[in-house]
């Protein structure tokens, strides 16, 4: 489920690869950055996200896990989720 890595720069969330182009509005520049350094990340829990791209980052998520997790629904909790990231 992981994105394959390869030198390009932008995720593209449906196929899971980084491209050259970006391939989706909310998969930019800075947002497929945070991806990368989690991804290739010794330890991904001690990344960190600052704090003006958290929502995007968690809206990343979202739409990423939709592409890739059979009915996977939104979270009840999310309100209570973007809040823990502002």
């Amino acid at each position: 489920m992981a994105p394959l890595m390869n030198e390009s720069k932008y995720l593209d969330p449906e196929t899971g690869t980084f491209t050259a182009e970006a391939m989706h509005q909310l998969f930019n520049g800075e947002i497929s950055s945070v991806w990368k350094n989690i991804l290739t990340a010794e330890n991904p829990y001690r990344v960190r996200i600052p704090s003006v791209l958290r929502k995007d980052f968690l809206d990343s998520l979202l739409v990423y896990y939709h592409y890739h997790i059979t009915e996977f629904k939104i979270p009840a909790s999310l309100e209570v989720i973007q809040q823990i990231f502002e």
